[in-house]
C-alpha cells in the first residue's frame, strides 16, 4: 500500500518513450524516490537534459507519454531553454516537478542525492551540493524593525476583532479565524529560523524542534465549543507575541511589548467570558 508503484511503473514508461527521442541527452531523478525512501503519496523530481530546446512550448513534447495531465506552474529562467521548471498534477493523482536543462550545463550542476536512469552522454561531472542549513538553502528575507513593528499592529487589529465573533454566536467564524492565527505563528517560526515560509512544509520535524512543534499543537481546540475555541485563541496570541517579540530582539527591534500585552490583556477578559 505504500509503496510508490505508480510513481515507478510512470517512470518506467516516460524513460522509455523519452529515450526514444535523439534530442533527450540525459534523465535523472532527484528526491526520496532517488534515494529510496518513496511511498505511494511521493512526488516525481524527474530531470531531463536536451540537446537543443526548440521552442517555449518543448516541454510539452517531453510530457506526451505520462497521459493526460495538468499543467500548474511553467517557469522560464534564464534563456530560453536554460533551465525550464514545470509543475505537473497527472490524472492518477502524482505530482510531478520536472526541470529541463540544456545538455551543455550538465558540468556546471550542483545536485542533491540522484539517480541516472538514462544518458547518451558518456562523460560527465556532476557536483554535489554541499551540506547546508535549511536557512542557507531557503533563505528567508531580513525583516527590518519597522516591518515588524506594522506586522504587529495588523495582528492586533485581527486580535482586537476576536471577542466580536463570540458575542454573535458565530463560532465558525471564530474557528476559520483561528486556522488563520495558526499560519500566522507558523509564518514567525520559519522567520525565527531564517527560513523562507512554508519552505519543505511538509517537513516540519526535520526543520523545527519539539519545543516549537508542541507549542503549534497547542494551538488545536481540544474541545469544539465557545469555551474551547476561546481558550485556543487565548494560547495562540500568548505564544505569537512571544515569537513577535523574539524575532523583534533578532531583528533589532519593532515589537512594543506596552502595545501588544496591554491589547493582549483586554482581549483575554473578554475571551474568558465564554
Amino acid at each position: 500500500m505504500n509503496e510508490p508503484t505508480k510513481q515507478l511503473e510512470l517512470i518506467d514508461k516516460w524513460v522509455g518513450d523519452l529515450s526514444a527521442i535523439n534530442n533527450v541527452a540525459m534523465i535523472w531523478i532527484e528526491g526520496s524516490l532517488a534515494q529510496r525512501r518513496g511511498h505511494s503519496a511521493s512526488d516525481i523530481d524527474m530531470r531531463i537534459a536536451v540537446f537543443e530546446y526548440p521552442d517555449p512550448e518543448y516541454y510539452r513534447v517531453l510530457l506526451d507519454s505520462i497521459g493526460n495531465y495538468e499543467i500548474s506552474t511553467v517557469d522560464h529562467s534564464g534563456s530560453i531553454g536554460e533551465k525550464i521548471f514545470v509543475r505537473v498534477l497527472t490524472r492518477s493523482g502524482v505530482v510531478i516537478d520536472l526541470d529541463i536543462f540544456m545538455a551543455d550545463v550538465l558540468n556546471s550542476l550542483r545536485l542533491p542525492p540522484y539517480k541516472i536512469l538514462f544518458s547518451r552522454i558518456n562523460k560527465f561531472n556532476f557536483h554535489s551540493l554541499p551540506v547546508q542549513s535549511p536557512s542557507q538553502i531557503w533563505p528567508a528575507q531580513s525583516i527590518l524593525p519597522n516591518i515588524l513593528h506594522k506586522m504587529m499592529v495588523d495582528l492586533l487589529i485581527v486580535m482586537a476583532s476576536v471577542p466580536s465573533m463570540f458575542y454573535w454566536g458565530e463560532l465558525h467564524s471564530a474557528m476559520f479565524q483561528l486556522d488563520l492565527v495558526r499560519i500566522e505563528i507558523i509564518k514567525l517560526i520559519f522567520a525565527l529560523h531564517g527560513i523562507s515560509h512554508f519552505s519543505r512544509y511538509k517537513h516540519m520535524s526535520e526543520l523545527f524542534s519539539e519545543h516549537h512543534l508542541a507549542k503549534l499543537r497547542l494551538t488545536y481546540p481540544t474541545l469544539i465549543s465557545g469555551h474551547g475555541i476561546a481558550r485556543s485563541f487565548i494560547y495562540s496570541y500568548r505564544i505569537m507575541g512571544e515569537y513577535l517579540e523574539l524575532l523583534s530582539n533578532q531583528s533589532g527591534g519593532g515589537f512594543d511589548a506596552e502595545l501588544y500585552w496591554g491589547i493582549y490583556g483586554g482581549v483575554v477578559k473578554q475571551l474568558e467570558q465564554f
